[in-house]
């Protein structure tokens, strides 16, 4: 008869603990779902008070059951035993008994600290650290102590175990989405998350340092620390890409988190649906900071005097306004604070009040009108098609994508509003043919930085009240818009069925609305180092207050029109308090085989950036390939790559994914969507694969992916970079720079 294997009893004694605690998180669960289900019955009836009330308790409740459901997720994953002689256990949220004692501490709170700050030179109380090592999250399977005070344990009693927690969570395979860090946050990292909320913090480091798992557990730090401030102001965490948003969504929710708002910078303008800009010159000039005097001159040039004086037939009389006294109008709104469209107002009175005085003087009349009299004339001199049209002559209503649409669309206006700022070339670059209308645009994302930047200058159209188009006076909107056009001369600047939507009647068209500006009490940046002046300029204005946390990496920079470094960065944000730093220098993903390869690159497309120090071998050397065929090389390494386990991305050139697509179909191959995260095998090119991981990279002809500039081999520093196990490079061409020089 075989024996039984035996456990060893600290192991009963934690796994104990644990099922008393998934009891207790069982009825805090049963007892929120109790709230939610008493409140439902208002629905039917009673005050609007207790329907506040319900719907106030209901959302409380529903976030409440939504933070309580963990999944397969370990709740408690460490305890710390402490010199006074007690202890903590601590997981990924709090968790008490009917008496409210605490049976898991929040990983939040400042008592947990020590848990990832404790080390043997500064134990911080800390006599000895545990983590628990669990399957599904309820079963304990393991334990590993690390002990800071060998006699005070031993005179404690205190038996040690080990297995290397934070080595066999980096040995694990890949899911295709990220996972959290709560249970092994190093020392350098939880540093960076705890740090204090006001003013900017930049978090700096090599590839596989945790940098982008830093931001995340940060917004779920400050969102713990700081509740009441940023659960009102709203926290904002910006990525590169729809499929890296994608990659990490489940992360906050498994830290209990969901208000945080995840988002692209092209994303913040989703209404352009724009496309990526291919043409580096054109992304460098867009996103240059110069663009911001160009607009700031393309919207004056539309805030000008008419060609002639102009003329108001009204009751019989004709009222003369001539262009100087147009010129005073402009001149004066100009002086006035606000933006464009805040100011049309006031130019439209101050139009109306002239020709009111001219009306008056015709009469020969001193004494005020009666003030219903005064009223409908004023009426219909605003609804006069003359006064209409010389309004949107001196001051018009624009959105931010009508001003950039209209500067693109005329070289005389970009020549005007790039005058002595742009050169000939770049003035070019800038123009494109005229679209119907701006939903209609062939828009970028280096446009959406500068529709934002626009969109500041003119402020929201609903504040400028455009005057209604009048129906009632026998002509027909087509004709009178024509007729305008040509006796104000503005053929240059827009059609007639253009401006006839424009002044259209609010009644029978949708209105042309500029969401509010969305501004947040936090946000965060990843992959910061690719952003340009312009788009810091854009995350800037959603962040007044200038709390922000923005994590990157110099080394990795490659998008064209790029910021050059921090202090550029800096240069565009609010500066309230002084910049605090953060550099983590273990690079925990990735394995000393590959980092060796890529950091030949890094010391040539950076030398100043100072390469990461990987804690991690694999015994597996990076494999590269000279072939006759890189896309079948590869077809055929993906097949014998997918027996080890594991997640597959291939890296190739845009061109050949259809061909690898096709291919590998049987294996369920995906390209160029968020689905290539749960796919078998996800391909896609060097730029989407930024701030991913696989366990298994395959890179086709490098020198067909990336230029042999530094921006370039940045990239490819990037591209190497995205394996934890094992590398292949298939190439029939040349390879890049220092990979082409043997080590």
């Amino acid at each position: 008869m075989s024996e039984r294997p035996q456990v060893d009893p600290e192991i009963v004694a934690e796994q104990q603990y644990l099922d008393t605690v998934y009891e207790r998180l069982d009825a805090m669960r049963l007892a929120a779902s109790t709230v939610a289900d008493a409140y439902g019955d208002v629905r039917r009836g009673g005050t609007h008070q207790a329907r506040l009330e319900r719907d106030i308790a209901v959302d409380h409740t529903q976030r409440r059951l939504a933070a309580l459901e963990i999944g397969d997720t370990p709740l408690c994953f460490g305890r710390i035993d402490l010199d006074e002689g007690g202890r903590f256990y601590v997981g990924r949220l709090g968790v008490e008994d009917d008496e409210h004692t605490q049976l898991v501490v929040d990983w939040r709170a400042p008592v947990a600290e020590p848990f990832y700050r404790a080390t043997a030179l500064e134990r911080m109380g800390v006599m000895r650290r545990r983590h628990l090592l669990t399957r599904n999250g309820r079963e304990v399977i393991g334990l590993d102590d690390e002990v800071f005070d060998a006699n005070a344990a031993a005179s404690s009693g205190l038996a040690v175990m080990g297995e290397g927690a934070l080595m066999a969570a980096l040995e694990r395979e890949r899911t295709g989405r990220m996972g959290d860090i709560v249970a092994t946050i190093q020392a350098e990292q939880d540093a960076a998350v705890r740090a204090e909320l006001p003013g900017v913090l930049i978090v700096s480091g090599g590839p596989g340092t945790g940098k982008t798992a830093v931001a995340l557990h940060r917004a779920a730090y400050l969102l713990y620390t700081f509740r009441k401030q940023l659960g009102a102001q709203g926290v904002l965490l910006i990525g590169p890409s729809t499929i890296f948003l994608r990659y990490i969504e489940q992360v906050l929710p498994s830290l209990g988190e969901h208000e945080v708002q995840l988002a692209t910078v092209t994303g913040l303008k989703s209404s352009l649906r724009a496309t990526i800009c291919t043409d580096p010159a054109e992304a460098r000039l867009k996103g240059d900071v110069r663009m911001v005097s160009v607009l700031k001159r393309a919207l004056r040039d539309r805030e000008h005097v008419p060609r002639r004086n102009v003329e108001v037939l009204i009751d019989g009389l004709i009222l003369r306004l001539t262009r100087q006294e147009c010129r005073q109008v402009i001149d004066r709104a100009r002086r006035r604070p606000g933006n464009h469209n805040d100011r049309r107002p006031l130019v439209e009175r101050m139009v109306v009040d002239r020709l009111l005085s001219k009306y008056r003087d015709a009469k020969a009349r001193k004494e005020d009108f009666p003030p219903e009299f005064e009223e409908d004339l004023r009426r219909r001199l605003r609804r006069s098609h003359v006064v209409i049209i010389l309004l949107e002559r001196m001051w018009p209503v624009l959105s931010g994508a009508d001003l950039v649409h209209d500067l693109c669309s005329f070289k005389v206006l970009i020549g005007s509003a790039g005058r002595e700022l742009l050169t000939d070339a770049e003035q070019h670059l800038l123009f494109r043919a005229r679209a119907k209308n701006t939903k209609l645009v062939a828009w970028n994302d280096a446009d959406c930085a500068l529709v934002d930047e626009a969109d500041a200058l003119c402020g929201a159209v609903e504040s400028a009240r455009p005057i209604r188009n009048t129906k009632d006076n026998g002509h027909g909107d087509g004709e009178t818009a024509s007729n305008v056009m040509r006796d104000l001369g503005l053929g240059g600047y827009m059609t007639s069925s253009a401006l006839e939507a424009r002044f259209a009647d609010p009644n029978t068209r949708a209105t042309r609305a500029i969401p509010e500006l969305r501004t947040f009490g936090h946000v965060l940046v990843d992959e910061a180092q690719d952003l340009s002046p312009m788009q810091w300029r854009m995350l800037a204005r959603r962040c007044p207050h200038g709390s922000m946390t923005i994590v990157g990496d110099f080394g990795q920079a490659s998008k064209a029109g790029a910021s050059s470094g921090w202090t550029e960065v800096l240069g565009h944000l609010p500066r309230l308090d002084a910049p605090r730093r953060a550099t983590l220098t273990v690079n925990y993903r990735t394995p000393v085989e590959i980092m060796d390869v890529a950091n030949r690159i890094l010391a040539v497309a950076a030398s100043d950036v100072e390469p990461t120090q990987s804690v991690r071998r694999t015994g597996i050397e990076p494999l590269f390939a000279l072939v006759a065929d890189p896309v079948a090389a590869a077809i055929q390494c993906v097949r014998e790559t997918l027996l080890l386990g594991g997640t597959v991305a291939v890296i190739a050139p845009d061109e050949a994914h259809s061909t690898l697509t096709e291919a590998l179909q049987d294996v369920g191959a995906v390209a160029d969507s968020p689905t290539v995260l749960d796919a078998a095998v996800g391909v896609i090119g060097p730029v989407a694969a930024k701030g991913l991981e696989f366990d298994h990279v395959i890179v086709v002809e490098p020198a067909q992916l990336v230029t042999q500039d530094s921006a370039g081999l940045r990239l490819l520093y990037v591209t190497l970079t995205r394996a934890t196990q094992t590398l292949s490079v298939f190439h029939s061409r040349p390879l890049p720079g220092p990979l082409a020089t043997p080590a």
